[in-house]
């Protein structure tokens, strides 16, 4: 019983930060000099907040940035830390850090990066797949790691669960 209450909040506290996810996912264009009225309707909270975990469209890592923006605005956000995708090994699609820090350091006193979901990730869950965390492995994950922290985020996203 007590399981099913801890899955149900959170399921809960997943929908809610995929509600702010999916704003930012959903990125249309609009005038950078005009209301956008995908963010106007939204009410701000009493109280300023830091949103820990939000992802963003890496393809339009502009526009996703300018939407999160005027939406931290409204809401009254006062910082957003915005992770890489989790992907598992293998996916052609998997992106890092990299292709979202030029927009994101743009706003470094509102927003940080955390990288790693598109490499990292992958090669924990295979290392675990497997069961090899030998030392070729160890130093193929620690060079990905250093080179992403030259790029600039603040960290790293949280391993998969």
């Amino acid at each position: 019983m007590a399981q099913d209450r801890k899955k149900s909040a959170l399921r809960g506290l997943m929908l809610l930060s995929g509600g702010l996810a999916l704003l930012a996912f959903t990125h249309l264009g609009y005038a950078s000099e005009g209301e956008n009225p995908r963010t106007s309707v939204l009410k701000p909270t009493e109280t300023a907040y830091i949103d820990a975990h939000t992802h963003i469209y890496q393809k339009d890592p502009e526009g996703a940035v300018q939407l999160l923006m005027s939406a931290m605005e409204h809401l009254n956000g006062s910082r957003v830390f915005i992770q890489t995708e989790p992907y598992g090994p293998g996916n052609p699609d998997a992106w890092d850090v990299e292709m979202i820090l030029p927009a994101v350091k743009k706003h470094a006193d509102k927003m940080a990066a955390l990288g790693g979901g598109g490499t990292l990730n992958p090669m924990i869950l295979e290392a675990y797949r497997t069961g090899n965390a030998g030392p070729d492995v160890q130093k193929k994950f620690r060079e990905r790691a250093e080179a992403i922290l030259k790029a600039g985020p603040v960290g790293f996203r949280h391993p998969p669960n």
